[in-house]
């Protein structure tokens, strides 16, 4: 069993964005519940869980580009595992469904062990129908444009709610929405994927967001959805949703104005998709800092 191998295969650079929704709702508890205290052994199996279901989906998604010819020696997007024969199919395929079951069991032994935890059913059956049917059939989701849905919502306001409740008990609207400015962000690393790969795509008759839109309105897209996620820290800032201290978030600025200059540049970076990740993490890593100031010094 060769650990490394699986690592590479679950394409590890992508795993913030499932680590992100976790963190962002325990530090928003903390930030505005008083006399809140994180149930810290929740949280790793709240972010474990998330971890493995993205890891069973990013393994599914190479499993059938694979088989259907998308990825092959040349192109990007892929860990390469398959492509380079490191790993056979039906290793990649077994690979992935441990991962979904994993998650499956995880979910399960959270519901089971808090109040009214099976109201989380709902959350944890999105996510999961939007990871697992992101490449798999019937649904086929990232083939027929709703790619850029299913990331928004499985990666942003569904992970980040259900990790709000499994700390507090509670639903609330706070953050639903707060996720949305780091799923916007999330959208983008998929849409940069997509950007690059709209040549591609067409050639194996997939349609995308990018594709559908052609590169240069993609590219505006791409723009949209970067510089909208500071637009909607500052609107929550300025409606008293979050402290100001969350607008910490924008010294994130010049890394996604480097980012969009780049992909307006004569090619687009191979690494399109990575460099986002970037950004997803600094943009997170600022905001949740900027909640936990405002706590502090508040």
């Amino acid at each position: 069993m060769d650990i490394k191998l699986y690592i590479k295969a679950a394409r590890p650079f992508s795993f913030t964005v499932s680590f992100v929704p976790p963190a962002l709702a325990l530090v928003l508890a903390w930030a505005q519940i008083p006399n809140f205290y994180p149930k810290w052994s929740l949280f790793v199996l709240t972010f474990l869980g998330g971890f493995l279901a993205h890891a069973g989906s990013n393994i599914l998604s190479d499993y059938f580009d694979y088989k259907k010819g998308i990825d092959r020696p040349g192109t990007y997007g892929s860990s390469g595992v398959l492509v380079n024969s490191e790993m056979t199919p039906s290793q990649v395929l077994n690979l992935a469904l441990f991962c979904f079951l994993s998650a499956s069991i995880i979910g399960l032994a959270i519901m089971i062990s808090i109040p009214n935890g099976f109201s989380l059913l709902w959350l944890v059956a999105a996510g999961g129908f939007l990871g697992f049917f992101y490449t798999t059939p019937p649904f086929i989701l990232k083939y027929r444009a709703w790619g850029d849905f299913a990331v928004f919502m499985a990666f942003g306001p569904l992970m980040t709610l259900g990790g709000y409740f499994v700390q507090t008990g509670i639903y609330s609207i706070k953050p639903f929405l707060l996720a949305f400015p780091v799923a916007m962000i999330v959208d983008a690393i998929l849409h940069a994927n997509n950007i690059r790969d709209i040549e591609n795509d067409k050639r194996c008759q997939i349609k995308t967001v990018a594709g559908i839109l052609g590169k240069e309105k993609a590219i505006g897209m791409y723009e949209i959805l970067l510089y909208g996620s500071y637009v909607f820290i500052i609107l929550f800032v300025a409606v008293k949703m979050i402290h100001p201290y969350s607008l910490l978030a924008l010294f994130s600025l010049p890394l996604a104005k480097s980012n969009i200059e780049k992909l307006k540049g004569e090619k687009i970076p191979p690494d399109a998709d990575a460099m986002t990740a970037k950004l997803h993490s600094a943009f997170s890593v600022l905001l949740m800092a900027g909640l936990f100031l405002g706590k502090i010094f508040r």
